[in-house]
């Protein structure tokens, strides 16, 4: 393998979510690999995810518009934001060539387009300090364009949107995962990952409600996976030490614990069954594993829609291929997404009937039983669930090959 030993690279991610993070380590891992050497810029859970994964040299902590100030971006041969418009702003003002992943491509609504395009322009004659600030009072939309029209490459994670202005460089490379703990082993397991939990959409007593409804809807059948010997239940590290700390009964059959990256990979590779909320990337690196999924109530309006992408070729099956208990699947459809509004107080409506309706309680928790019986029933589930998700994502080496690419082209 060719080693590309002085190249800098200053890699970083949207500040919220587990996905974001997790591409912005697989990627600063495989660049590593090569050779290169790796640096990461974030704040909030990106911060607190990657300075644990030792894909990186340097971990800088931008929590304001100075610290990005800070950053001499000239030191590097390349950005690589992952969703992170901000960083990618300023790689192009430095005159540093700019890699833009994007896992949620499909999801945004870029009905402002012309508006953009010229903020765009303006942007490119302010200095950065006040690039930042307007960049900040943008819709969440319309700066995930923005960052993709700051970008030189910009690598989707399926298929791609885009303009005419960043359609001759937008690429599908698949999934963009970290494959090391990817391994033949026993599995004895069942994992249940709340995902990452808090975002802007979702705050800590949000989170931890969110985690006792979880706990209450599986807590009497999960036992019943076939082979299943341990309960292994991770979340956002707040959220986890509330439930530990609470007077919650259900809670005592689960190992509650907030994994870190590796961790989280180890522990999916070695289970049986993966029962979390429908996000990309734990999809991908959950299949990759061979490990199939079950998918839990939405606690985020991207969920459902998530669904609906990986399942859209298989629309007459998915259930079965797919088993979930989503919320708002049924009201749900890719023509016409719901603003993050109208999901989020979709999702708290079914929340509170979920406590509040015993009715609905025991609807739900008999369709978690069936969904264990079918599935102690089926062998091939894994399969299933991979081959539908290769009309999406034809392969699990995006990162690899991203890394690649931005290797080559630094290069040049």
């Amino acid at each position: 393998m060719k080693k590309y030993k002085k190249t800098k690279i200053l890699v970083g991610a949207q500040s919220w979510a587990y996905g974001p993070a997790g591409k912005a380590s697989a990627i600063g891992h495989e660049l590593k690999k090569q050779g290169a050497l790796v640096d990461f810029v974030g704040v909030d859970t990106s911060f607190d995810f990657c300075k644990k994964t030792g894909s990186f040299i340097n971990v800088f902590c931008v929590k304001s518009n100075k610290d990005y100030l800070k950053i001499n971006f000239k030191n590097y041969d390349a950005v690589v934001s992952v969703m992170d418009p901000f960083l990618a702003f300023m790689g192009k003002k430095s005159n540093t060539p700019v890699f833009y992943a994007d896992s949620m491509s499909r999801f945004w609504i870029w009905k402002n387009s012309k508006q953009v395009l010229k903020k765009f322009e303006s942007l490119k004659r302010l200095d950065s300090n006040q690039g930042i600030k307007i960049i900040r009072r943008m819709m969440p939309d319309d700066r995930q364009l923005l960052g993709h029209l700051f970008s030189d490459r910009i690598f989707t994670q399926g298929t791609p949107q885009f303009i005419r202005e960043t359609k001759n460089k937008v690429e599908n490379v698949g999934s963009m995962i970290d494959l090391t703990f990817a391994k033949k082993c026993k599995k004895d397991t069942v994992l249940v990952s709340l995902s990452g939990g808090i975002s802007p959409v979702t705050n800590l007593s949000t989170a931890v409600r969110y985690a006792k409804m979880i706990i209450d809807l599986i807590s009497e059948e999960i036992k019943n996976f076939s082979s299943a010997k341990r309960f292994v239940l991770t979340g956002h590290p707040s959220v986890i030490e509330i439930i530990k700390r609470s007077r919650f009964d259900k809670k005592v059959l689960f190992n509650l614990v907030a994994l870190n990256h590796e961790q989280f990979l180890k522990e999916i590779n070695r289970a049986i069954v993966v029962l979390v909320p429908c996000g990309f990337t734990t999809i991908f690196e959950s299949l990759a594993s061979n490990t199939p999924l079950i998918f839990l109530p939405d606690n985020h309006n991207g969920h459902v829609y998530e669904y609906l992408i990986i399942t859209e070729k298989i629309k007459n099956k998915r259930d079965s291929v797919f088993p979930n208990l989503l919320f708002t699947l049924s009201c749900s459809d890719l023509i016409n997404i719901r603003k993050i509004d109208e999901s989020m107080a979709m999702i708290r409506y079914f929340t509170n009937k979920y406590f509040d309706d015993t009715e609905f309680r025991k609807e739900y928790k008999e369709k978690f039983r069936k969904i264990v019986n079918d599935f102690n029933k089926k062998k091939n589930l894994v399969t299933m669930q991979k081959s539908a998700i290769r009309k999406f994502i034809p392969f699990f080496k995006g990162a690899k090959s991203v890394s690649e690419k931005i290797l080559q082209t630094t290069k040049n």
